[in-house]
């Protein structure tokens, strides 16, 4: 799985360290020696409880346990999908041979307080030390108590001379040196049409920025990273705590003591139970009936159907059964005497009429059967 990296500002004072590399790779070392700015990466290792550190996909040492627990906001960084990028040195020492310091900013340094610009931006970058003069800025453009902090401010020119604002908000300016310096690098950045950023670091003492003279640049620099940092939710300075919903993912995250979730909570037996209810007696038709209320009724329409139909089927059978035949009435109470012709002929009608209703029988059960399974289907 690919992660970005995330890269931290090399600042290391108001709270800073410079930590040196455990079981370095040497040769790897070696080979980076000659290297100005090396660039290095960690990640959490959980088989130490450390920090896995990389020069691109190459390991090339680790940092102990008790650095991870110094710094949560570099495991944060980790839990949000990015790989924290530090500023390293190697160096050839007398006695201990080749060696590499990783400088690691203050804990509240790490994370911005604020988020970069919604359009297209760019850092500017990083070089000497400068000094902004809060005195001539708005005083409320900074919180109070945000020390150490780093922030990200926007850069712009007014009459030749460089200021630092954050939401509209004027930090203040710097000095006419340090702002000739500089210039023409913010008015390159506004040509190409992106924001000019300056990391904007907050201390007890002073605000600084670390901004490169334009004179030092290289052509590389002048075609910088269009959105170089991600927004994350920072690291609340005041409480110490990250925040509890990820904006980007929304998950929830919840922090508690180690014996908390080791302990399960006591049970209270004499407390309330509140009954549970199924899902389905909450479920809703379309219409806004019941499921369960709505199932009773069909229920119940299905039972009265079938007393219908069974009711229909006896009523057929017993018209279909015959009729017995009419008794012969008898004239003078003698059975040979001769009856009139129109006697006969009524009788012969009789039964053929009933020999006709005997063949309607079937008919009529296969329509109720027909009829009764295709309302059965139908449900």
């Amino acid at each position: 799985m690919s992660v970005s990296t995330y890269p931290l500002p090399a600042f290391t004072q108001g709270g800073g360290t410079k930590v040196p590399l455990i079981g370095g790779a040497t040769t790897m070392l070696f080979s980076l020696i000659d290297t100005p700015t090396l660039s290095l990466s960690v990640l959490p290792d959980n088989s130490t409880g450390g920090f896995l550190v990389r020069h691109g996909r190459t390991r090339i040492g680790r940092l102990p346990q008790d650095f991870r627990e110094h710094y949560p906001q570099l495991e944060y960084l980790a839990q949000q999908g990015f790989s924290p990028e530090v500023t390293a040195t190697v160096s050839m020492e007398e006695n201990s041979g080749i060696k590499a310091i990783l400088h690691f900013p203050a804990p509240g340094i790490i994370i911005p307080q604020n988020f970069p610009p919604t359009k297209p931006w760019a850092l500017l970058p990083a070089g000497p030390l400068r000094t902004v003069d809060t005195s001539s800025g708005d005083s409320t453009a900074l919180p109070v108590g945000a020390s150490p902090s780093q922030w990200l401010a926007t850069a712009s020119v007014l009459n030749e001379t460089v200021v630092l604002s954050l939401n509209d908000r004027v930090v203040g300016p710097l000095t006419a040196a340090d702002s000739a310096a500089i210039i023409e690098v913010i008015k390159h950045y506004e040509a190409l049409g992106l924001i000019p950023i300056a990391r904007l670091f907050v201390l007890a003492e002073a605000v600084l920025v670390a901004l490169a003279p334009v004179a030092e640049l290289s052509e590389e620099a002048l075609e910088p990273q269009i959105n170089p940092l991600p927004a994350i939710e920072p690291y609340d300075l005041h409480t110490g705590q990250f925040p509890v919903v990820d904006a980007a993912t929304g998950t929830w995250v919840v922090t508690m003591g180690a014996d908390t979730a080791a302990d399960p909570l006591p049970a209270d037996p004499e407390g309330n139970l509140r009954p549970v209810t199924s899902p389905a007696m909450l479920a809703m038709t379309p219409t806004g009936k019941p499921v369960l209320v709505e199932m009773a009724e069909a229920a119940e329409a299905a039972a009265a159907t079938d007393a219908v139909v069974d009711a229909a089927v006896v009523d057929a059978a017993d018209a279909a059964e015959p009729a017995e035949p009419a008794a012969v009435p008898l004239l003078g109470g003698n059975p040979h005497t001769p009856q009139p012709f129109y006697s006969g002929l009524r009788q012969t009608e009789k039964e053929n009429g009933s020999r006709h209703l005997i063949w309607l029988i079937p008919l009529v059960l296969l329509i109720l059967v027909a009829v009764a399974l295709y309302w059965y289907l139908g449900q």
